[in-house]
């Protein structure tokens, strides 16, 4: 421990910068040539220089790894302009004086930040603001690292410091077009359907009788009469069938990223449709209720290989019969497909055909 302490304050002492280096060269030859022709006055300009660049090593302000703190949105979006603040404290330095700290930041997902304070006493604190876009999703357990410089007054000497924020943050896709799932009440695609509910439709389901809120329109008129009290016809509607989203291997560039945020915006949609959701990647399925959980979900996934079997099944059986399976990936396996038809899957489609559909 006495070790690492030690290490670490000889890493925030100044460091010379090159004009430092050229002064301290000069000032060695100038008292070589005082000593050579003897001149008194040559040597004090050396003595001179020495001290300018002693006085200034004392100057430097203390940058110091505790001062610095970050705010931002713990979650953000791809392409979605953020706020990023970011505060230090100054310490000063040895001797008082006020002197500006130039803050770099190196936050994960986002554009580096620069940050010049002004002239602070010791004490005092400053707050900058920036505009920032993110420019990549993912999850991130840090928040990255902030590097200090604080420069002398003659700028002779800079001490650094590198400063790891411990907090934790989630980029989400960005805003995108929902992709248009398969209908399966009208007999394109292969499977079945999910049983069916009560609801506003066209086929009878029912009558029930008559609660305060149901609309005007839905009282049956004769039955209410036969019955002698008010009573409500009600009309089926299909069930809602579950959406199990399948990721392998995405690869790389802007194509891949577009389509996963498609695919996120559809998975939001049919949350708020009030449908199941499920999530495979190359792990353990996951169903989520909250859109919020899919979004951290869609931020976080990175898979290195398809599903096995093993999880298809899990996750097919998870999400129950007559589920819309969208695979999110290069191509469509023979294995997501099998799965889904031996399971009663209603449908198994690619986002890249269904993105390629509605372009058209």
């Amino acid at each position: 421990m006495r070790r690492a302490t030690l290490i670490r304050r000889f890493q925030l002492l100044p460091r010379p910068t090159r004009s430092t280096s050229l002064i301290l060269l000069l000032a060695a030859l100038l008292e070589l040539l005082g000593r050579l022709i003897h001149s008194t006055g040559v040597t004090l300009a050396a003595a001179a220089g020495v001290g300018a660049v002693v006085g200034d090593w004392l100057l430097t302000p203390r940058a110091s790894l505790d001062d610095v703190e970050r705010h931002t949105p713990s979650r953000m979006a791809v392409g979605v302009e953020t706020t990023v603040q970011l505060s230090f404290t100054s310490r000063g330095s040895r001797f008082g004086g006020r002197r500006p700290i130039v803050l770099i930041d190196h936050a994960p997902g986002l554009d580096t930040g620069r940050y010049v304070t002004p002239a602070l006493r010791m004490g005092e604190r400053a707050i900058g603001q920036r505009t920032a876009t993110p420019l990549r999703r993912g999850c991130w357990s840090h928040g990255g690292r902030v590097d200090l410089e604080a420069y002398s007054p003659l700028g002779g000497w800079v001490r650094r410091a590198r400063v790891r924020l411990p907090e934790s943050g989630w980029v989400h896709p960005g805003p995108a077009t929902p992709l248009r799932l398969p209908d399966l009440t009208s007999g394109e695609l292969y499977g079945r359907t999910s049983s069916s509910l009560s609801g506003g439709g066209i086929d009878f389901y029912g009558i029930r009788e008559w609660r305060p809120g149901d609309p005007r329109s839905a009282i049956h008129w004769r039955a209410s009469a036969r019955r002698n009290e008010l009573v409500v016809m009600e009309r089926e509607r299909p069930g809602h069938p579950t959406l199990l989203v399948v990721v392998g291997p995405l690869g790389a560039g802007d194509g891949p990223e577009s389509l996963l945020a498609r695919v996120a915006a559809t998975t939001l949609h049919t949350l708020r449709d009030g449908r199941g959701v499920v999530l495979l990647a190359d792990g353990a399925p996951s169903m989520v209720t909250r859109p919020i959980d899919a979004l951290d979900w869609f931020a976080g996934v990175d898979p290195v290989a398809a599903p096995t079997a093993d999880q298809l099944r899990s996750a097919l059986q998870l999400a129950g019969a007559g589920a819309v399976v969208l695979w999110l990936g290069a191509e469509l396996p023979d294995q997501v497909r099998a799965a889904g038809r031996a399971t009663g899957a209603g449908a198994v489609v690619a986002a890249t055909e269904l993105a390629g559909l509605v372009a058209r």
